[in-house]
Parts: structure tokens; C-alpha cells; sequence
């Protein structure tokens, strides 16, 4: 990879010029791939240490205006990271792209599309956990089963889903060559360095502190599960 002549050669972009949502979330995505693919690209034991100002400017202005992390998140990775090959057909595997990769090929590309489709597969489920939440506080039985129901359908497709990763990911290639440029390891440091090379990089001190979490919609099940708790749906069921 030649990503550090590339990078310090590349004109500081304006993110004036982006005008809808849209246009920042991919923004944000390409930068953040970029980042990463700047900071390993010599390999997990050599991480760049200090982003070129060109690179860290624009990303930490989209960051800021998208209230994400100047990182790579899931929601890049993922969620805005594919493409329909053909909008008629359904949104199956074979019939989507990524819009902007690593090393790691098809591997890659499975690791992200199986995650696009489990995130697909956990819609019905979010749909049903507001129903349900709906259901506990109207104290309604029936909703409240009807919900549960299509929760359980959604976690048996989700995890049927995510079964595919077997077909579609070689766990050699993905821990040898993927699995190094999702890490965050070193990242709070590359951006405090950053604060000599360029000040406006870390005016907010949020973006020192590197979010790791994956925002997977599996979580917003499991959460909200634990926050209404069984006492909450004791009391549902206990009603004459």
C-alpha cells in the first residue's frame, strides 16, 4: 500500500461542499477507512502514530457535525457500506457490493455483507420490542404475546443469518488480515499526538476517547429486554 504518499499529497477537502446527510455519511466512511488503513498499514506491531493534518481535518469535522467518533464505527463498516447490485432484486448477498473495502477479499466481503443482512433480519424484532414495550405498559396480554412472538421469529432468522459467516468468511484470512484493520488499539494516542501537528483536531475532548462498542441492533434486543425486565411482564401476565 502507498497510503502515506497518497494521503500527504491529497488537497484538504472542504466539508462545506457537503450538502445532505447523505453526502456526510459517505464522507464519514471513506474518510474513516482511510484512517484505518493509514494507521496499520505496516502491520499490527507498526501503527502509524499521527494522522496527516489533510486527512485528520476533514474527518474530524464530519465527525463532529455526524456526532460520531473519528474512527471507523459499525454504522460505516456496515451499515452504510453496501450497495444494491440491482434495486429490483431482493437484498440477498449476491445481489449486493461494498462501497469501499480493505484487504481481505471475498472474506471481507462476506464478514460485511452478513452483517448488513443480520441488521435486515433484527428490523421485525425492533419493530415488535416497541410493541411490546407498548403492550406491558397498556398491561395487554394478548399484544404483549403477539410482540414476544415476532420477536422470537426475528432471533431465530438473525441467528440463522449470522450463521452464514461460516460460509463466507475464511477465520484465517480474517484474523491474519481483517481483524487488524477493525482493531482501535492505539488511537487515543495517535489523536493526543495530533494536538502538536494539529490543534484543531482535538478541540473537543470527546475525540480522545475511542468508541469500540458495535452498535449491532442485536444489543437494542438485548437491552431493552434487560431494562423492562421479567417483573415488568410478571405484572402483564399476573392480570386476571
Amino acid at each position: 500500500m502507498r497510503t502515506p504518499s497518497v494521503n500527504f499529497q491529497m488537497p484538504l477537502l472542504d466539508c462545506q461542499f457537503l450538502k445532505s446527510y447523505r453526502e456526510q455519511r459517505l464522507a464519514h466512511l471513506v474518510l474513516s477507512f482511510m484512517t484505518m488503513g493509514y494507521v496499520w498499514q505496516r502491520g499490527e506491531t507498526q501503527p502509524e502514530e499521527v494522522l496527516p493534518r489533510n486527512l485528520a481535518l476533514p474527518l474530524v469535522e464530519v465527525s463532529r457535525n455526524l456526532g460520531l467518533p473519528p474512527i471507523l464505527v459499525h454504522s460505516d463498516l456496515v451499515l452504510t457500506n453496501w450497495t444494491p447490485r440491482n434495486p429490483e432484486r431482493p437484498l440477498e448477498i449476491g445481489n449486493l457490493d461494498l462501497i469501499v473495502s480493505f484487504p481481505g477479499g471475498e472474506s471481507l466481503r462476506g464478514f460485511i455483507l452478513v452483517a448488513v443482512l443480520v441488521e435486515k433480519a433484527a428490523v421485525p424484532g425492533i419493530k415488535a420490542l416497541v410493541e411490546a414495550v407498548n403492550a406491558i405498559s397498556q398491561r395487554s396480554q394478548n399484544a404483549l404475546l403477539q410482540a414476544m412472538q415476532r420477536l422470537r421469529l426475528s432471533i431465530q432468522e438473525i441467528t440463522r443469518t449470522l450463521g452464514q459467516m461460516h460460509d463466507y468468511v475464511d477465520p484465517n484470512i480474517f484474523y491474519a488480515v481483517i481483524r487488524i484493520f477493525l482493531s482501535g488499539r492505539c488511537l487515543s494516542a495517535m489523536y493526543r499526538k495530533n494536538l502538536k501537528l494539529c490543534p484543531e483536531v482535538v478541540r473537543d475532548k470527546s475525540n480522545t476517547k475511542i468508541n469500540r462498542s458495535i452498535d449491532l441492533s442485536v444489543d437494542v434486543v438485548d437491552i431493552t429486554l434487560v431494562q423492562e425486565g421479567s417483573d415488568n411482564m410478571n405484572s402483564v401476565f399476573s392480570l386476571d
